[in-house]
């Protein structure tokens, strides 16, 4: 990705995303996903200037700053940690500069509460489901391959990942985690999760006019 990347552009490209505050996650779960921290930075920068979008970021700042850091964490199986704590530390260095004193810390999965055999039990539930509406008809087969590499594996992906991450909704809708998703897909250019995911988005309504911008605009930056 060209180091002088047209923000403007982008988020103009993006018109079929009507929520403003997505599509910055978006560009900014790409950016992330392609290993571009600093120019999530400058991004942010960018944002806090511009007229249309600055108001996004002062209006509700804790929840923005929240459901972003949700967008990444979100991400961090597909592209990885290392990734992602640079991209963290991105933000929160932003917040700090920016946003002196803004307390944004929430969480949302772990502690006592969380850690039970029956929240373990829930979450596996959970990621049955979710994995299940994503790949639909070929989730037993896919199951049933994840096993045969590693049950561990298998385990791990769908109490987890599907379950305790990425199936809950109380930042980011469904929708929005898949769009999350399938951006993270496209930065790291892995067509057959990427096929499911697509599969799996339009089943949840999102349609396929804004899955086929969001593909042109973001494979145009690789």
């Amino acid at each position: 990705m060209s180091i002088e990347l047209n923000f403007g552009g982008l988020l103009d490209e993006l018109n079929l995303v009507k929520n403003l505050e997505l599509k910055t996650y978006l560009i900014i779960t790409y950016l992330n996903a392609s290993n571009k921290p600093q120019q999530i930075k400058e991004f942010l920068n960018y944002l806090l200037e511009a007229e249309t979008y600055s108001n996004i970021l002062k209006n509700d700042s804790v929840v923005y700053f929240q459901r972003l850091k949700e967008c990444l964490l979100k991400s961090s199986p597909l592209c990885g940690f290392p990734y992602v704590i640079n991209s963290m530390n991105i933000v929160n260095e932003f917040i700090e500069t920016k946003f002196e004193g803004l307390e944004v810390e929430h969480a949302l999965r772990y502690g006592s509460e969380n850690n039970s055999n029956n929240q373990n039990e829930l979450d596996y539930n959970n990621g049955t489901k979710l994995f299940g509406s994503i790949y639909d008809v070929k989730t037993e087969k896919l199951t049933s391959k994840l096993a045969t590499n590693s049950q561990d594996m298998k385990n791990f992906i769908i109490q987890d990942i599907y379950g305790k991450l990425l199936s809950n909704f109380s930042l980011l809708s469904f929708e929005e985690t898949e769009l999350i998703v399938i951006t993270s897909l496209l930065a790291l250019n892995v067509p057959p999760q990427l096929k499911s995911h697509l599969i799996g988005a339009k089943n949840a309504g999102i349609s396929k006019e804004l899955l086929d911008q969001l593909q042109e605009v973001f494979k145009s930056q690789q």
